[in-house]
C-alpha cells in the first residue's frame, strides 16, 4: 500500500509555544509512522533512516536555492 502525507499550513494556535509544540509533536508521530525518514534543510534532503547509504549523503533539491541558503549561512 502507497500511502502519502500532506502536511498544510500553520496550526491555529495564538500562542506561539502552544504551535511550536503542537508541530513538534506532529512530527515526532510521523517520524514514527513513516518507512523512509527524510530531513528538508537548506533545499537538499537528507536521509534519516536505514536507506540513506553513507552518513550525511543527501539530494539537492534546488540548486540555486541551496547557494543562497549556504551563502546566507557563512555570512
Amino acid at each position: 500500500m502507497n500511502k502519502k502525507i500532506y502536511i498544510s499550513g500553520a496550526i491555529a494556535h495564538p500562542d506561539i509555544e502552544e504551535r511550536k509544540a503542537a508541530f513538534n509533536a506532529a512530527e515526532q508521530r510521523l517520524k514514527y509512522a513513516a518507512g523512509v525518514k527524510v530531513k528538508t534543510l537548506g533545499f537538499r534532503a537528507y536521509c534519516q533512516g536505514r536507506y540513506g547509504g553513507q552518513p550525511g549523503t543527501y539530494y539537492t533539491i534546488w540548486e540555486e536555492k541551496t547557494v543562497e541558503y549556504r551563502n546566507a549561512k557563512s555570512h
